[in-house]
């Protein structure tokens, strides 16, 4: 995972994510029988969010990332916290989200294209030409 629990909280109110990660008439209690965050779906959100930039990211990059290049983390943030408000929409906050849900996406896009970078070397995958060996010149001879 490329955030954890921390992290949401760190961009949401615990109330508020209280809220978001629990169903509505099954509520995650506490010991004292209060609501408290259901990390179950909480830790759903950010494995959707690390499932979501792996598939952009994957197109430049052996992933899943380790170490995490910060500039992932605050995407796997922002796209978790989007997927928590979109369980519920309470219309209070939602331009908010939804904004940076779609930035997010957009940085998504241009990594995969090779417009950004992450701060880590590419793909393994990509091969790179050796030098040539004879040069257009030696080959329209022999043509």
């Amino acid at each position: 995972m490329y955030c954890e629990l921390a992290d949401i909280l760190a961009q949401v109110d615990r109330r508020k994510l209280i809220d978001l990660s629990n169903d509505d008439g099954e509520p995650v209690l506490d010991e004292n029988g209060n609501p408290t965050i259901n990390t179950a779906n909480v830790n759903k959100a950010i494995e959707a969010a690390g499932s979501e930039i792996d598939s952009y990211a994957s197109v430049r990059y052996q992933v899943p990332f380790s170490p995490v290049p910060p500039v992932i983390k605050k995407l796997a943030v922002d796209i978790a916290v989007y997927n928590l408000f979109s369980r519920k929409w309470t219309g209070e906050e939602e331009d908010n989200i939804i904004l940076r849900y779609k930035n997010a996406v957009k940085l998504l896009e241009k990594i995969a294209e090779g417009k950004v970078q992450i701060g880590i070397s590419e793909n393994s995958l990509f091969y790179s030409a050796p030098a040539k060996v004879f040069g257009d010149t030696f080959r329209k001879e022999y043509d």
